[in-house]
């Protein structure tokens, strides 16, 4: 513990806590679903999966990771309803949907419970859709907008058999009818379905894809029934429709002085404990490793601020060796391509110069550090420079083609600035270009040739590595 507690990063805690929103998220979606088999095909395979890892069976581990592709192909064709559901929930949820508070929603229980208790009287069938957090929409066809406030006559005169639209479902959001004669998915659930009827079916079918509350009014029996998630329920009286439908309107349609803090309830609390165990586990068992463990790597050396009073005597290393130490986890973060042991340069004084190479010279990701390292110091010899000018000559080779004559050759600019050692006799006359091949050239010719710098000379940051030459010609 005191291993884990040494070694755990702010990186690792965000990395648990956002595994544990989707637990959240996925449990939730999970127990308001149908899908009980995919909760049971998850934790099959994977507690065979976390036996494989424990006790090495390669085999069995080669296996589950081969079909987890045809399981993923699997489980899209058979819960995609089940998915897309999820995917409307969490387009809900990115979207933060302000949600529709009721100063008092008891009116409109009222309302909805006399009004069907008598259509179920008068045997008039009806089909009542109230919308829940999770949109609706796309499972709707057809309707005609609305946007009235709910009421016991709206409502008979709508599901009148007279009525065009009495066939269709009505839609209502909190207290208002947002639509009438809108068109449901049906239900292919015959063992849920019993004896209904073709709006049963409906009612069932929208229930199957999101979070509304159905109340399906049987034309024939005259009995009233509830669809809600995925759960058809005949019920044995209107009492027990206001109960259903308060209980429903108080979990979806918050009144304006409850708190935000809610829907915290008990079993909330069980599912953020249980997902956070969940994360917890799998971080310790996937990710995480206490032990410490050592790598090498060939790291490039590079000099910052350089001078131009200064050059180098002599050539000093390019790479170096090192040695990092850290946990599996540290070294995921680390890109070894940008490892660069880096030396600042801007103190250079004239001769020997002695450079200790320690962790502050190699930029690492936070739990790395740095172990070993050759060599452990540079040496560098600095030599005082001087910035003269030398001409520009082109050095050429063959002979141009017969009949023609050179008549001179232009060099733009005829001469460059070169950082040279300030003491010796290593000066040049000139600094040569490439070499210039005439048998190539049947007329004047310019030409962008590259020059080159001896050994010991080099040129100004601000001077260009190449010079342009006209090589110009006549016929005989």
């Amino acid at each position: 513990m005191s291993d884990f507690i040494s070694n755990i990063r702010i990186v690792d805690i965000l990395d648990i806590l956002i595994v544990t929103a989707f637990l959240f998220i996925f449990i939730n979606w999970l127990r308001r679903s149908a899908s009980r088999r995919l909760v049971v095909a998850i934790s099959v395979f994977a507690v065979i999966y976390l036996l494989a890892r424990f006790f090495q069976l390669y085999l069995t581990e080669l296996l589950i990771k081969t079909l987890i592709v045809v399981i993923l192909l699997a489980a899209i064709i058979v819960f995609q309803s089940d998915i897309r559901r999820m995917i409307d929930l969490a387009w809900f949820w990115t979207n933060f949907r302000k949600k529709i508070r009721l100063s008092s929603y008891t009116s409109t229980v009222d309302i909805l419970t006399e009004s069907t208790g008598k259509m179920a009287e008068r045997r008039t069938g009806a089909l009542v859709v109230i919308k829940g957090k999770e949109s609706c929409e796309r499972h709707l066809t057809g309707g005609i907008p609305l946007e009235g406030r709910i009421s016991p006559p709206l409502l008979y005169s709508i599901f009148n058999t007279s009525s065009p639209g009495h066939d269709g479902a009505v839609i209502i959001e909190g207290n208002k009818i947002a639509r009438f004669s809108a068109h449901l998915p049906l239900s292919v659930n015959i063992e849920a379905l019993g004896e209904g009827s073709t709006r049963h079916a409906a009612g069932l079918g929208l229930s199957e894809h999101c979070d509304a509350f159905i109340i399906i009014v049987s034309e024939e029996r005259g009995t009233i029934s509830i669809a809600e998630n995925a759960t058809l329920t005949i019920l044995k009286s209107t009492v027990e429709l206001k109960n259903r439908l308060e209980k429903f309107y108080q979990k979806n349609y918050p009144a304006v002085k409850e708190s935000e803090a809610r829907w915290w309830n008990k079993r909330n609390i069980l599912t953020a404990v249980s997902s956070l165990l969940i994360a917890v586990v799998a971080w310790l068992l996937l990710a995480y490793h206490s032990d410490r463990i050592f790598r090498n790597y060939t790291v490039p050396i590079e000099f910052r601020n350089i001078t131009t009073d200064f050059t180098l005597a002599r050539q000093v290393p390019s790479k170096a060796e090192v040695t990092l130490e850290g946990s599996e986890q540290d070294f995921r973060l680390l890109d070894a391509s940008e490892l660069v042991v880096s030396l600042n340069l801007d103190d250079l004084k004239k001769g020997r110069n002695e450079f200790n190479i320690t962790g502050e010279n190699i930029e690492l990701p936070s739990g790395i550090k740095l172990y070993d390292i050759e060599p452990k110091k540079i040496i560098v010899n600095a030599i005082p420079t001087k910035t003269i000018p030398l001409p520009v000559s082109v050095p050429t080779t063959g002979k141009l083609p017969k009949g023609m004559k050179l008549v001179s050759i232009e060099v733009n600019p005829a001469s460059v600035m070169v950082i040279t050692p300030a003491e010796g006799d290593h000066i040049p006359k000139s600094i040569k270009t490439e070499t210039v091949d005439l048998s190539d050239i049947n007329s004047t010719t310019s030409l962008n040739i590259e020059l080159i710098i001896p050994e010991k000379l080099k040129l100004p940051p601000e001077e260009d590595n190449n010079v342009s030459v006209t090589v110009n010609i006549k016929k005989r």
